[in-house]
């Protein structure tokens, strides 16, 4: 439903960072596919406890 609400409203590109593992059925049941072509980087400098 989702989806097809921003398709009406012209956004035909969506995409999502889900955790591997954790997200991946749920996103794929909404319609998401994995972007093999791409790798996400970050830097997290967060302190460490």
């Amino acid at each position: 439903m989702m989806v097809d609400e921003l398709n009406k409203i012209g956004i035909y590109f969506i995409s999502y960072t889900a955790v591997s593992g954790k997200e991946d059925k749920l996103m794929e049941s909404i319609g998401f596919t994995e972007n093999k072509g791409h790798i996400e980087y970050i830097i997290d400098s967060r302190p460490q406890e």
